[in-house]
């Protein structure tokens, strides 16, 4: 697969939701910086040890400011890469105490080796030479590992919006459909031919990564409702809705919606960006029908659509009349 730039899409290549797939992966790409107030500064330390890396905290302690969103008030930076130094400079709530900071700070081989490196020597071990990019040896493994199975995967995945999840299977799909080596144009046609193998309209859908990190990616509202009526149809549908969200009690839609009817009662994938707004799933109706259930908002100010949406999925649980009728 050719290189990818993790900052493309937003111009935030150091934000984990765009760590880049790829098939040597540790802890989601991230790294972890640990942020301690300590007197009147404030102490960043990395989780493992960054050889050659140094960090600088530039974070001013604020003792009123409230806790929510420190991590929009922390700016973490590069900017001299030929350095290898961090900046994260800001404001930090003094209330805050102990924070975790992730981080996409390194291509996947550098951070697989900083914590795998890191792990042995907190095991006794010593390590010398590198970790070096490359196809697998022919000679039989050490260890080998199952991976979890798909449900598990797709659990993690749709409950909380893993982008990195999403990109790597839809490469996985791509090479399993197409052979060896994995390529983003595989794994978009692996996904048009089981969409439309399962009679779901194609014709308007745009796919680059999977994920969604994209300028270009497109699906429609009726696309999206055809898929959801094609899980329906599918053996394997409770497990596909028991991975999406449940309103108001876990995953991305924990903390939303709070207080509605619906709590308990919509699985919804959600799909956040600065100026998109998306919910997806099914809706159990107050005289206990399922229906499906699609809303999309591209607008500039797309994070005040919530209310709207509130509305539209307490409208379809009322059981109100509707024209595409429910599953």
């Amino acid at each position: 697969m050719p290189p990818l730039d993790p900052g493309a899409f937003d111009g935030e290549p150091l934000a984990l939701y765009n760590a880049i797939p790829g098939a040597l992966l540790a802890n989601f790409n991230a790294t972890l910086l640990n942020i301690k107030p300590n007197g009147q500064e404030v102490d960043i330390v990395p989780d493992v040890a960054l050889p050659g890396i140094s960090i600088r905290s530039d974070l001013v302690l604020s003792d009123n400011a409230p806790c929510n969103g420190w991590k929009e008030a922390a700016t973490p930076a590069i900017p001299d890469p030929a350095k290898q130094e961090l900046v994260v400079s800001g404001r930090y709530p003094a209330r805050c105490g102990e924070q975790t900071l992730s981080l996409n700070l390194f291509e996947p081989v550098v951070t697989f080796d900083f914590i795998f490196r890191g792990l042995w020597a907190e095991a006794g071990g010593t390590l010398s030479g590198s970790t070096q990019p490359g196809m697998a040896p022919s000679t039989p493994p050490l260890l080998r590992f199952a991976s979890p199975p798909l449900t598990d995967v797709l659990t993690s995945l749709n409950k909380y919006s893993n982008n990195l999840m999403t990109r790597n299977l839809f490469l996985t799909l791509g090479a399993q459909a197409y052979g060896a080596p994995a390529m983003l144009d595989k794994g978009a046609r692996a996904v048009v031919a089981a969409l439309a193998s399962r009679g779901v309209s194609t014709h308007k859908l745009v796919l680059e990564n999977g994920a969604g990190l994209s300028r270009i990616e497109r699906v429609s509202a009726t696309t999206l409702n055809q898929l959801l009526r094609a899980a329906y149809a599918s053996p394997l549908f409770s497990e596909f809705e028991s991975s999406l969200p449940l309103l108001a009690i876990d995953g991305t839609l924990k903390r939303r919606f709070n207080g509605s009817p619906l709590a308990g009662r919509a699985h919804l994938k959600t799909g956040t960006l600065r100026d998109a707004s998306a919910l997806a799933g099914y809706v159990y109706t107050a005289s206990g029908r399922r229906m499906a259930f699609v809303m999309l908002v591209n607008h500039a100010n797309a994070k005040q659509a919530q209310s709207a949406q509130q509305a539209l999925l307490e409208w379809a649980w009322n059981d109100l009349p509707v024209q595409a009728g429910p599953l």
